[in-house]
């Protein structure tokens, strides 16, 4: 059984559930470097899935992250990155699963928050409330944050204009006053 070539000839759905299948069955023997890059390719393939418009997909990924949970292969050799941890909750948020978002936010938030990334937690925070249609308490959990990266920075101003969107479309604010 060789992963790699099993990996470069089937087609995509094939190849993912196959791959998956064999990452779930714990008796097959696979070394930690081969299993991470499986996961990789793994969760790679449900990005680009999800990029094309697949809920179902959504739904895999978070089932491989929680595969990764369980085999303790998230966290096992550093801490999720923000960006890793954003990607997760926004999948999440799409894949409809509100309750599993804020449970994994809740699992990981301290390791964030303890190396400086109270705002990504925030951010993810806001998010969640937004998606639940909290715009208050959206609005309230964004005030205060200012991000040093880029992608942070932009996702943070991309959920201010939804939720002015938002709040105009409630009435909150008359654009004939702007």
């Amino acid at each position: 059984f060789n992963i790699y070539q099993m990996l470069g000839t089937l087609d995509g759905e094939a190849n993912f559930q196959l791959v998956f299948t064999h990452l779930n069955k714990k008796k097959i023997p696979i070394d930690e470097s081969t299993r991470g890059e499986c996961f990789a390719y793994l969760l790679n393939y449900c990005i680009r899935q999800v990029n094309r418009g697949s809920i179902e997909y959504a739904k895999e990924y978070l089932r491989l992250i929680d595969l990764l949970e369980a085999q303790q292969l998230l966290t096992k050799r550093q801490a999720i990155s923000p960006l890793r941890f954003r990607n997760i909750i926004s999948i999440s948020l799409i894949a409809r699963k509100n309750k599993w978002a804020r449970d994994f936010l809740h699992r990981h938030q301290d390791s964030l928050i303890d190396r400086g990334y109270r705002g990504v937690v925030e951010l993810s925070e806001a998010t969640i409330l937004f998606s639940e249609r909290k715009y208050t308490a959206c609005e309230n959990t964004l005030n205060g944050f200012s991000f040093k990266d880029p992608y942070h920075e932009l996702a943070y101003e991309h959920l201010r204009l939804k939720l002015g969107a938002q709040q105009v479309l409630m009435g909150k604010y008359d654009l004939a006053n702007f």
